[in-house]
């Protein structure tokens, strides 16, 4: 079984939020009190309610250990510090609580905040333990930090995209350097390279800001991208979803896109790069479409429209002018 099998991941990750519920619930429970927090997560999924019943399974085979260990001896026991000389009832409720909080801390942080990442060329799809899923595109890394209040993705670098699972009682949220995409049922993309931040919507709603600031920045419709570029205003389109997305089918679809920008998509996609060294007139376009990693094939049309000359190398395809007649 991989390490990034969900069921592995979300039994794990299940039994961690219970104890952390379990104690933090612990206070409400003993007075009949109703937490709100807790009961939404109860009814998230089925296994929330076995896995909490786990936990207090727990709770109470450690209180059962603790009133059948030993009396000290009296005569060879320690002299009472500040507190009086036995352990009563609840300083034991007390300690278990805090010693069953450390480990579930501690299996939290070691189950729940994985990287995961692409190499170039490389696509993969993961599912997270709440049933979110994740397409991580060519040459990605993200960090997955959930909690028992909101969901947390840290996008380093490349591109993803996410399908969340709907849940308005845990926010989720992708970072992006200062800039953050809040979601709660939604289908978008992230990207993030030298250039800046694109984001495009494909179903749902997300709103965009800088951490920190008291309000969102933008809010965003189906079917709009939106760029933020580093020193630029915010940009908002409305191009074709297929074509923006078409990476997940192995393509890239380019529409009167600029040679220059088509070829450094197209090199996203392989260790082998193209390389321009001719100078192009500036209204060069492309469209076409073209298979990832395909490099060979695209700088072979590239130089059949443009009259180049292809050249292969050990690093990569260079296309420079067509030798003089």
């Amino acid at each position: 079984m991989s390490a990034t099998d969900p069921a592995m991941r979300s039994s794990d990750a299940i039994a961690a939020e219970a104890a952390l519920w379990l104690v933090r619930t612990a206070g409400n429970r003993a007075a009949g009190r109703r937490d709100a927090g807790f009961e939404r997560w109860i009814a998230e999924h089925p296994h929330h309610r076995a896995a909490f019943a786990d936990a207090a399974a727990v709770f109470r085979d450690l209180g059962t250990v603790i009133a059948r260990a030993p009396a000290p001896n009296p005569a060879t026991a320690a002299p009472p510090r500040w507190f009086s000389g036995v352990l009563r009832p609840a300083w034991a409720v007390a300690a278990m609580a805090c010693l069953l909080a450390v480990v579930a801390l501690t299996q939290q942080f070691r189950v729940t905040d994985p990287v995961y990442a692409t190499a170039i060329g490389e696509q993969r799809t993961i599912r997270l333990a709440d049933a979110t899923k994740v397409v991580l595109n060519t040459d990605t890394e993200l960090k997955v930090d959930y909690d028992a209040e909101r969901r947390r993705i840290v996008l380093d670098r490349g591109e993803a995209l996410f399908e969340v699972a709907h849940n308005p009682a845990r926010p989720f949220y992708v970072e992006v350097g200062k800039d953050y995409v809040r979601a709660v049922g939604t289908v978008f993309t992230v990207r993030r390279d030298a250039h800046g931040i694109v984001v495009m919507l494909l179903s749902g709603k997300v709103v965009v800001g800088e951490t920190g600031a008291a309000e969102p920045r933008l809010t965003l419709n189906p079917g709009d991208r939106l760029r933020l570029g580093v020193g630029t205003a915010p940009a908002i389109d409305r191009p074709v979803i297929d074509d923006v997305t078409a990476w997940r089918r192995g393509q890239l679809v380019f529409n009167a896109t600029p040679v220059p920008v088509a070829v450094a998509e197209m090199n996203r996609y392989s260790a082998r790069p193209v390389v321009l060294r001719e100078v192009l007139p500036g209204n060069a376009r492309l469209s076409g479409v073209f298979e990832t990693g395909e490099s060979e094939a695209f700088a072979r049309n590239l130089a059949a429209i443009y009259g180049l000359r292809a050249v292969e190398t050990a690093d990569g395809h260079v296309l420079q002018g067509a030798p003089a007649r």
